[in-house]
């Protein structure tokens, strides 16, 4: 979930779903996720405990393994 303080706007989903039937583990899918932690770039690293793995995403939330670098 992610949300925008300045705005006062409800939180939205941000990456992945709530739903737990969507849980899994192809690109974008997270099955567990524990941790979160952004870098300078404004890219979100997701620990997804479950998948054994760490997603990175783009600021905007689409999967991102082109911007890795």
């Amino acid at each position: 979930m992610a949300m925008d303080y300045e705005k006062n706007d409800k939180p939205a989903v941000f990456a992945g779903s709530l739903k737990p039937e969507d849980a899994g583990p192809g690109p974008g899918q997270l099955h567990c996720a524990t941790s979160v932690a952004c870098d300078s770039k404004g890219r979100v690293y997701v620990a997804d405990y479950m998948n054994d793995r760490i997603q990175v995403f783009s600021p905007t939330g689409n999967s991102c393994r082109a911007c890795r670098s």
